[in-house]
């Protein structure tokens, strides 16, 4: 479109947010000025699920699951049961743990529905998601 035109800016550090102006030189010899203001966000690191075994039975499997990569803060911890990944923002299937926790604790059964966990950790800008299978930590040859 005539009158448009994009500004781009490289090699960005999280502290070179803030208000810039710019001007732009008309090709009529106009020069106008334009100020914008902006933020820089770090990404959201690759999240890493710790399993713990907490107790195995041949009834039921229950494991502490705990998702690394928050650390820094200023990142959100979701979780979801199932390996549905579709409408990761906003699906009602995701939960959030209370008191700022990283960890869910599970009871897992063999005939209960799929066995995958997934942990997202999100912002404002990104997202990121690891998975976990619940039958491989559960079964150990001998239950199941």
């Amino acid at each position: 479109m005539a009158g448009e035109a994009t500004l781009r800016i490289a090699e960005l550090e999280l502290g070179d947010g803030g208000v810039y102006v710019a001007r732009v030189r008309l090709a009529s010899a106009v020069v106008e000025e334009h100020s914008f203001t902006f933020r820089v966000h770090e990404s959201v690191p690759e999240p890493r699920i710790v399993p713990r075994l907490v107790s195995r039975t041949a009834e039921a499997c229950n494991v502490t699951l705990q998702c690394l990569g928050s650390e820094k803060g200023g990142i959100n911890v979701s979780w979801k049961s199932g390996d549905q990944l579709s409408f990761l923002e906003g699906s009602s299937d995701w939960y959030q743990l209370s008191g700022g926790s990283t960890d869910l604790r599970v009871s897992w059964w063999p005939n209960s529905s799929d066995p995958t966990f997934t942990c997202l950790l999100s912002n404002a800008f990104d997202q990121k998601s690891a998975s976990l299978d619940l039958a491989s930590i559960c079964y150990n040859g001998s239950y199941w």
